[in-house]
């Protein structure tokens, strides 16, 4: 029997070899890579998110140009109330981006729960662990390259879309006023929408390491989520008291984004901003030792 090669399987190198690659960078890039391979999940996906930036787009630009179009008319008091009116009616920027968030946020938290279920889940079930761990990989660039690719992809379905608001805020405003006036509220923008992705991000890690199969991280990410919140609601509910509202995690990054953006959402909230933080905070504290523990065992078996 003659021996034959399979040369589009056995291919030659042609690139070049790096003598000190990040290697948490090139797991997160190929991580990416093999996610967006499946083109009909993130069309379902980010397709919801796409409309809502390009409306909130649509109501800053609108107002910017009505309210510049009203000013420039001769009656100056009308046109000073109908300006007033108009803000009152679209809201400012900063508004227009917490709408955007308030409206966006299931879906923000579907993206990464889909995309980030299976990156650690999967490695354990068909047990990758076993190669990246024999090859000069340590936790820490495991862990990395891991949240680096969900986090990816809850950069693009929050902070992007809030970058372009602000964006065509900057370019329909008179004379550049938004980036010369409100320049700060692009780099709270930035702030908050790390702060969430992070924060979802490492919490759907320590759940994706908690087991085998993408799908139960799946149910179990959103589950967690969508349970509390529905419970801090149906203890509200029976105590008439809003404190146990703590246990939703929106609610929270709400109240952080509130003094952020020194914007408010809903008048007299129980919850004070420490206990918010407070909350964010033991959530890291959690899924960090969570996620970093199950690592250590996944290194230990390879």
């Amino acid at each position: 029997m003659k021996a034959s090669t399979h040369t589009d399987v056995y291919r030659p190198f042609v690139g070049e070899l790096k003598s000190h690659p990040r290697r948490a960078l090139v797991l997160a890039r190929a991580g990416i890579r093999v996610s967006f391979k499946r083109k009909l999940p993130a069309l379902i996906l980010f397709s919801p998110l796409a409309i809502a930036c390009i409306v909130m787009c649509f109501r800053v630009h609108f107002m910017f140009t009505l309210a510049e179009q009203v000013s420039g008319t001769p009656n100056g008091p009308e046109a000073a109330m109908m300006v007033t009116q108009i803000q009152a009616l679209l809201g400012d920027v900063v508004q227009n981006i917490f709408q955007f968030v308030q409206q966006s946020s299931w879906f923000v938290l579907i993206v990464m729960a889909w995309y980030g279920s299976g990156q650690i889940a999967e490695d354990q079930r068909v047990g990758a662990n076993l190669l990246y761990f024999s090859r000069p990989l340590s936790r820490l660039e495991y862990l990395g390259g891991k949240f680096l690719t969900v986090f990816w992809f809850g950069f693009l379905a929050m902070v992007l879309p809030c970058l372009l608001i602000c964006m065509v805020a900057t370019f329909a405003s008179p004379e550049w006023s938004f980036l010369k006036e409100e320049w700060d509220a692009i780099l709270n923008s930035i702030l908050f929408g790390v702060l969430w992705v992070s924060t979802i991000a490492i919490f759907v890690l320590a759940i994706s390491s908690l087991t085998s199969r993408k799908t139960y991280a799946l149910v179990g990410s959103a589950g967690i989520v969508f349970g509390t919140r529905a419970l801090s609601q149906l203890l509200s509910g029976l105590m008439d008291d809003a404190r146990p509202s703590i246990l939703n995690l929106f609610q929270n990054m709400e109240r952080v984004g509130e003094v952020l953006f020194d914007v408010t959402l809903i008048r007299g909230r129980a919850i004070s901003v420490e206990a918010s933080l407070a909350v964010i905070v033991l959530i890291w504290v959690v899924s960090l030792y969570v996620v970093t523990e199950r690592i250590r065992r996944m290194e230990v078996v390879a």
